[in-house]
């Protein structure tokens, strides 16, 4: 949980470690360890605060804190953001073909490749392939096959779910 002091109203910075309190003549260097072995006093002398971390939600990400005082009681502020996804290039095919079964997708998928309309690389791939990559066209047209057809970010987000399956 971090510490904060409070330079002026409203206007906190978080320390740890050494630091100093107070300004000019009347500044007090404090050092390593003062603040865990500081009684509750000592800490609202030197205008010191112990702030309880907020929380951040699942699938969210911290851009920015903040600090300030609420009836009495120095709060962290964050500014949250959605987690960045990222796309993996690419997944094994147990990997794909579960992510396609546990979204509803695989019986479409082995029934286009055994049709005789799929496309001959494109049932090499399936049935050989030892990844299959994010860029690869050929997942485009199997996609593209499926009723409804999968668009580009449903691609995305079936490699997402993917790539989490160990």
């Amino acid at each position: 949980m971090p510490y904060v002091i409070e330079r002026a109203p409203d206007l906190f910075e978080e320390i740890s470690g050494s630091f100093q309190s107070g300004t000019g003549k009347a500044a007090i260097n404090h050092p390593d360890g003062w603040l865990e072995a500081a009684s509750r006093t000592e800490l609202a002398e030197a205008q010191v605060s112990f702030v309880a971390p907020a929380e951040v939600s699942d699938g969210m990400v911290a851009v920015s804190t903040r600090y300030a005082r609420a009836g009495g009681v120095v709060l962290q502020l964050l500014e949250l953001a959605p987690e960045p996804v990222i796309i993996p290039a690419s997944v094994t095919p147990r990997q794909l073909r579960l992510a396609l079964l546990f979204a509803g997708k695989l019986d479409q998928v082995e029934a286009f490749v055994a049709s005789g309309h799929a496309p001959k690389a494109a049932v090499i791939s399936w049935e050989y392939a030892t990844e299959f990559l994010r860029g690869d066209p050929m997942l485009n047209e199997l996609a593209g096959a499926l009723q409804p057809p999968l668009a580009p970010a449903d691609i995305d987000a079936l490699f997402v779910a993917a790539s989490r399956i160990p």
